[in-house]
């Protein structure tokens, strides 16, 4: 929905003269229309985040068969993945659950310091490092 400058002018005056009415109208109608409301704030948020429109977002989900693109892990709960970009050209690589993504942020995308991580996890188990601490059986 495009609007012209002194549309928005306009309503923006308004507002100001009305603040408080607004915020209450606004709340009153977001508590009455709660899914309404998320589906679209999730909407703006992939499109002024991503770029890109819901329908999109469902299109990699199916490509993907609903998991994370690392783990595999099924999002059976209705949480939605995460979206996986390059922070560079803001590409989307695919959906990632929130651990797997929150990881590749710590590693910082960096694939050195990932296969770096990945050789250590492979040549240094703490439980044979340190015979002591392994667990009764």
């Amino acid at each position: 929905m495009k609007t012209n400058l002194k549309d928005r002018i306009r309503r923006k005056k308004y507002y100001y003269a009305h603040r408080r009415r607004c915020i209450n109208y606004t709340k009153k109608w977001r508590n009455n229309n709660f899914e309404k409301y998320k589906a679209q704030a999730r909407q703006g948020h992939l499109r002024r985040t991503f770029n890109i429109s819901p329908e999109s977002y469902e299109r990699i989900y199916k490509i993907q068969n609903g998991a994370c693109a690392i783990c595999k892990t099924q999002s059976l709960d209705g949480k939605l993945l995460d979206i996986d970009h390059n922070h560079i050209s803001g590409s989307i690589r695919g959906l990632l659950c929130r651990r797997c993504n929150t990881g590749l942020g710590a590693f910082k995308d960096n694939f050195i310091i990932l296969e770096e991580a990945a050789t250590y996890l492979k040549n240094h188990r703490v439980l044979d490092l340190l015979p002591g601490l392994r667990e009764k059986t």
